[in-house]
């Protein structure tokens, strides 16, 4: 809409050229999406996004700069999935992301390492034996539900929870290091967690990796 100039007339001119100008840029850019939208009449030709931002901007006769996906410098110790600096909690599990470094942590367990990644820094793997797991189920308890309950109303962490986890976490990775031991491994690799709720009250925590016989690279 072109508001006329009641003080100037001799300006409501230029207004109105104005006005059927913009409408015309417009009129345009809302054809070019039709264009984009209808390849004919047979069927719908889709674009994505940014194919239709390009096609835009050669229509006004300018250029789209393609922006480039940042590399993955973080990643979930628990699920393995990678992600951007800007990023700070796994989509999947909510797991707080770690820096990817050049070179992976090594953990010990006893007399077996395991890490998350496919394989241990300075040695080889020389023989693979196979799945291991190590699996529990927890209860929260009455007493924790309480608790949780009310602070979920006020907010603040679950504390209750939380312990409940790192305990299960460990008991987990406790059971899954005996299967290695049975199966002859000294390391276990590509080491990730995963929990489920079994119910309301019960929560199901699952350590897993691959067993290996690994020795120092030459």
């Amino acid at each position: 809409m072109v508001l006329l100039n009641q003080e100037y007339p001799h300006i409501n001119s230029d207004l109105l050229m104005w006005g059927e100008e913009k409408k015309s840029r417009d009129q345009e850019v809302i054809q070019t999406i039709y264009w984009l939208m209808y390849k004919d009449r047979t069927g719908v030709y889709m674009v994505t996004s940014e194919e239709m931002k390009r096609r835009l901007a050669e229509k006004k006769g300018g250029t789209v700069r393609r922006e480039t996906a940042p590399a993955s410098e973080k990643f979930c110790p628990n699920c393995g999935r990678e992600y951007d600096s800007r990023s700070n909690f796994c989509d999947e599990c909510g797991t707080r992301l770690e820096e990817r470094t050049a070179t992976p942590a090594v953990h010990e367990h006893g007399d077996i390492i395991y890490v998350t990644s496919n394989y241990v820094p300075g040695y080889r793997a020389v023989e693979v034996l196979g799945f291991v797991y190590g699996l529990t189920v927890r209860s929260r308890g009455l007493g924790g539900q309480i608790g949780a309950g009310l602070r979920s109303i006020v907010g603040g962490e679950i504390k209750e929870y939380v312990q409940m986890m790192e305990h299960s976490r460990q008991e987990a990775l406790d059971r899954m290091m005996d299967h290695a031991r049975e199966l002859g491994a000294n390391a276990v690799i590509s080491v990730r967690f995963d929990s489920d709720s079994i119910s309301d009250i019960m929560q199901e925590i699952l350590a897993y990796g691959t067993a290996v016989i690994i020795e120092p690279e030459e």
